[in-house]
């Protein structure tokens, strides 16, 4: 399956998902994305940018260093982030595989928070399968 059928296939799964996107925080680049509007390709484009800062910048690792407790370097950094903002619910995770890539999926402010990370956990392994 292709990463943009991977990402397709895993917003039917994903509650009130409108737009899915594959980032590669080092270059910034939106590798794939698939939404169901004409307005996601420029919000998720302009995410990528931003998404590096997000889980590597100086200030949310100096946080996460207070935040861990071993010594373990692997065991640091966040390995998802959800935010509410306006009418939507973003949520940011790693995937297990690509240390440096990041799957977002925008859904409505209306989704159920535990459903969408819930099933956007569980679309992991079909993402990292695709690559």
């Amino acid at each position: 399956m292709s990463l943009d059928a991977a990402l397709k296939s895993s917003m039917d799964t994903i509650p009130d998902c409108i737009a899915a996107g594959y980032i590669d925080m080092d270059t910034g680049m939106l590798l794939a994305m698939h939404g169901n509007d004409t307005g996601s390709a420029p919000l998720l484009e302009t995410l990528s940018i931003a998404i590096s800062n997000l889980f590597q910048g100086q200030g949310v690792q100096a946080f996460e260093k207070m935040l861990t407790v071993t010594d373990d370097d692997t065991a640091t950094g966040f390995k998802e982030v959800a935010i509410f903002s306006g009418t939507y619910l973003y949520v940011f995770l790693k995937a297990r595989e690509y240390a440096d890539h990041v799957v977002c999926y925008i859904c409505r402010d209306s989704a159920n928070a535990g459903m969408v990370l819930t099933k956007s956990h569980m679309s992991l392994g079909v993402i990292a399968e695709s690559m």
